[in-house]
């Protein structure tokens, strides 16, 4: 054999291995990659759990390319926040969300003050109480280490620009149950999507004013016919119905029996739903108020609490959006969304703290629907329910969609009071 053709088979071979190797690189690229892609990071601490619900969280996990994290040794949200941005930040685009499995006091959350700039430029930093907890910060990565030193506040963050984001990258839920509970939810659960597999269920609406102008800007009823269903075609005719002010009026004048605790009762008794309720809230309570002619305040009217709620909706499964203030406030075991949950409740969307109705305009174009209007939260909702999204999802995307249009609004003076709403809303269930 001459030396050329030698030297040609040995080049031709040591080409033969590049290509081997380089194929065999790209195809354990790929198995990475794909390994990598809609990651779920699930929290729990494990000394706040039994062997039954440690079980249950692992059999859950199974269900998704899905990392467990015990936080029993992190003390702080921020322990735990820069724990996992050391480890999963240059792989943002393959997180599926992160699912929490606790309370505040199992799993942290972040720490809060409420402060905020005003129509007149003045702080605002007098709603009671001032401190609250979010879990907003789990769904990205922009924060800094050093902004979890103090406890966090809106006005701060805008007007000094520290690094933070409202928009959220990735689908947050906090399972708020404790030892022994969790188990019991997941059974539950699972026994929901066996009797409900498209996760569609109709909509029983049980609005009223809270706001004491006239026109009712918060008249969710009015928002839900006259856009939702006729305008935007997102709801489906007979897939819903609305319990109290349904006409704009002011003074209220709807009758009291129908926003009362025995329709909501009777409305479970029938079959599950999903439940809309627009009222004042606190932490323990959702209240029906009305403002009838001539009376000078509303009269709060009893309506579902931490004591009754679990007797009332107790014959069928449901779900619950909520703009009510408060009633996750602490996500610890003494709220309203805590108490639902060991009930018959799948999952909720609530606040921990108020929400704000600046700019609450129901009739807004469509094209201003967007400026600092917390309805365009609920027109981003209901538009990717409409197209197929899971509750948590679309919970998700319309959080974002809102966030960035607040964000693209900032010469308007109540944006920080809409950031509020998005730092407060959160969805509480299983992913």
């Amino acid at each position: 054999m001459s030396a050329k053709v030698y030297s040609l088979l040995k080049m031709n071979k040591y080409k033969m291995i590049s290509i081997i190797f380089f194929s065999l690189f790209l195809a354990l690229g790929s198995i990475w990659f794909c390994a990598k892609r809609n990651l779920l990071l699930i929290l729990y601490n494990s000394g706040c759990i039994t062997p039954e619900d440690y079980a249950a969280i692992e059999k859950y996990s199974k269900k998704f390319n899905s990392v467990l994290i015990d936080v029993e040794k992190q003390e702080t949200a921020g322990d735990i926040y820069n724990y996992l941005k050391s480890n999963y930040s240059r792989f943002p685009r393959t997180i599926k969300g992160v699912q929490i499995f606790g309370t505040q006091a199992d799993v942290p959350s972040f720490n809060f003050k409420f402060k905020c700039k005003d129509e007149k430029g003045k702080i605002n930093d007098f709603q009671r109480p001032t401190s609250f907890v979010s879990d907003l910060c789990y769904s990205n990565f922009a924060a800094s280490a050093e902004s979890f030193r103090e406890p966090l506040n809106i006005y701060d963050i805008m007007e000094t620009k520290l690094p933070f984001s409202f928009v959220p990258k990735w689908q947050v839920s906090r399972l708020p149950l404790t030892s022994g509970e969790i188990s019991k939810y997941i059974k539950k659960y699972d026994k929901f999507k066996k009797q409900n597999p498209s996760n569609t269920l109709p909509i029983r609406a049980f609005v009223c004013s809270t706001l004491a102008e006239a026109g009712n800007p918060d008249d969710f009823g009015y928002f839900f016919k006259e856009r939702l269903d006729k305008e935007f075609s997102f709801l489906k005719p007979g897939s819903y119905k609305i319990y109290g002010s349904t006409l704009g009026e002011f003074p209220i004048t709807s009758r009291d029996d129908e926003f009362t605790i025995k329709n909501i009762a009777k409305e479970n008794r029938s079959g599950a739903k999903d439940f809309f309720i627009a009222t004042h809230g606190h932490e323990s309570a959702a209240y029906h108020s009305i403002k009838r002619p001539g009376e000078k305040t509303h009269t709060l009217l009893k309506f579902l609490n931490t004591e009754n709620a679990n007797r009332v909706l107790k014959h069928n499964y449901y779900t619950l959006t909520a703009w009510c203030c408060h009633l996750a406030h602490g996500l610890n075991e003494t709220n309203f969304i805590h108490k639902i949950m060991t009930g018959k409740c799948i999952d909720a969307i609530a606040p921990v703290h108020i929400l704000s109705g600046n700019d609450l305009i129901k009739d807004a174009p469509l094209t201003e629907l967007g400026n600092n209007n917390p309805f365009y939260f609920y027109y981003e909702f209901f538009k990717n329910l409409n197209k197929g999204f899971s509750r948590s999802k679309s919970f998700t995307k319309a959080k974002a969609s809102y966030a960035n249009a607040v964000l693209k609004h900032q010469d308007r003076y109540n944006y920080q009071f809409n950031l509020h709403n998005v730092l407060a809303y959160h969805y509480f269930g299983l992913i």
